[in-house]
């Protein structure tokens, strides 16, 4: 039996969100799982996700401090975060989740990236850019998924190409959903959140319009909702009531979105380069549109701008949703020298 050690950034549930899901899909595949990773995201993702808990795979309490004012501040114990690893010399496979730094720990790591921190970010010196590229360049395989794995990441040597993380259930209910709801969702940091809220009040104020309800991260929630306010969930059921999201497009949430064909139409903060080049490929699918800076008119436009779920089978050819599986199936058979 295969032994894997998987190490999520814990910047964001959306890193936390893919390792959970390849670590099912390896410990399905036969292999022994150990998850490094903050419990707290783990349990919120295997909730969310409504994934088994009666899972074998091992969780050890692990987080990165990985954010991009510690990036940019160049904080030790972010920029050296792979010195607080456990020893790792017992695993066959190590997979790290957007951390160059882990090939300084372990030669022989697998990145699991669609982009790096150190070309994404404004106000990174061109050293520790250099330095990540580097790093990343010498990494045997870089698991990636088609088709928003940035130019970067896809010319590293050993880029390997899949297919979207999504559970399941997501897949099953493409073009089932035919909701009447709008989710406003800016995903666990609060680079939006000043501006969501604002357009969420803007909703309060004047009502839900064409939608019969809408579904806010809770941070956003205002005081003394109405009944047709409600906390996101984040779930199958919620997923499944929507007609539409406005999201600041983190990789995890348009996932689940285009698996089903709900239209996304993207809102983001400015100097993201990974934001920016997700919102445009979900512009240039046809899935969805690329607002920029969210406003509070975004609350009157959007009855215009949506009419019905994307449910095309065109744009449903552009995509494939079996990261996690094929993500399992690269990395066992590297053993075996197959990959």
């Amino acid at each position: 039996m295969s032994t894997v050690a998987i190490i999520a950034c814990d910047h964001g549930l959306g890193h936390v969100r893919r390792s959970v899901l390849n670590a099912e899909a390896l410990h399905r595949a036969g292999a022994q799982v150990t998850l490094l990773a903050p419990v707290a995201a783990v349990d919120r993702v295997r909730s969310t996700l409504e994934l088994d808990p009666r899972t074998e795979v091992a969780v050890v309490d692990f987080a990165t401090e990985t954010s991009p004012a510690a990036l940019r501040a160049a904080a030790p114990r972010t920029v050296r975060w792979h010195e607080r690893l456990p020893d790792l010399a017992g695993f066959d496979h190590v997979l790290a989740d957007t951390l160059p730094e882990v090939l300084e720990h372990r030669p022989d790591a697998i990145l699991v990236a669609q982009f790096l921190w150190h070309d994404v970010l404004e106000g990174i010196g061109a050293a520790a850019r250099q330095r990540a590229l580097e790093l990343a360049g010498r990494a045997h395989l870089v698991i990636g998924s088609a088709p928003f794995a940035m130019p970067t990441v896809r010319a590293l040597p050993g880029f390997h190409e899949v297919g979207l993380h999504v559970h399941a259930t997501s897949v099953g209910s493409y073009g089932r959903a035919g909701g009447e709801d709008l989710l406003i969702a800016g995903g666990a940091t609060d680079a939006l959140r000043a501006h969501l809220r604002e357009l969420v009040a803007a909703f309060a104020r004047s009502g839900p319009g064409s939608f019969r309800g809408i579904h806010v991260d809770v941070e956003l929630m205002p005081v003394d909702p109405p009944s047709w306010l409600r906390p996101a969930e984040h779930t199958s059921a919620m997923y499944d009531v929507l007609r539409a999201a406005v999201v600041r497009p983190g990789l995890g949430t348009i996932s689940e979105l285009l698996a089903r064909g709900i239209r996304v139409h993207c809102v983001r903060e400015p100097g993201n380069a990974e934001l920016e080049h997700n919102a445009r490929v979900v512009s240039d699918l046809g899935a969805g549109i690329d607002h920029g800076a969210p406003s509070i008119e975004l609350a009157t436009a959007l009855d215009h701008a949506i009419a019905a779920p994307v449910g095309s089978e065109v744009r449903r050819a552009a995509l494939r949703f079996d990261g996690a599986d094929r993500t399992a199936e690269i990395v066992l058979s590297r053993a075996a020298g197959r990959a």
